[in-house]
């Protein structure tokens, strides 16, 4: 049974992968899956040695590889100032995933901040960033890195900042 070239809806599709895992267990039962983690975005580093994924405030970092999971980081939301209209809800998710040119690096941006973490170090911030852009009321709407690895352009709600 092969998945190509089929049209199928949710639940056909749910029902066809479930009978794919059950004839092919037994040909998986040497592999360790790591926790699984639903994803709305997915990018591959540059010389896809790993594939970065977000989860709601959640960064995972899997080598290609084999799947398993080599970092994650929490992304904690800024904690909102009086003039604020940014909440600490539950509902806080990453928007933006993006690797550095060089692969060192890859930034998280959700809810207009914007969080810069370290492949090969634990950084400094209370998530494990390195860096963390936009926690005040500037309303940073985009980033992206600039050239290099070390730079990043952010648009606020009135322009580059």
């Amino acid at each position: 049974m092969s998945l190509r070239n089929l049209s199928l809806d949710a639940t056909d599709f749910m029902s066809t992968a479930i009978q794919l895992i059950h004839t092919h267990q037994s040909k998986m039962s040497g592999y360790d899956f790591s926790q699984l983690y639903h994803s709305s975005i997915v990018v591959y580093s540059p010389g896809t040695t790993f594939i970065a994924t977000a989860h709601q405030n959640r960064v995972i970092i899997r080598s290609t590889s084999n799947l398993q999971i080599v970092r994650t980081w929490l992304c904690i939301p800024p904690t909102p100032h009086a003039s604020s209209s940014k909440s600490t809800s539950p509902d806080f998710n990453i928007d933006t995933l993006q690797w550095s040119e060089d692969g060192s690096y890859i930034l998280a941006m959700g809810r207009g901040t914007i969080y810069v973490f370290a492949l090969a170090q634990e950084g400094n911030g209370s998530s494990g960033e390195v860096a963390k852009i936009g926690e005040g009321l500037e309303g940073c709407v985009k980033a992206e890195w600039g050239r290099g690895s070390r730079d990043i352009l952010v648009w606020s709600d009135y322009g580059v900042c």
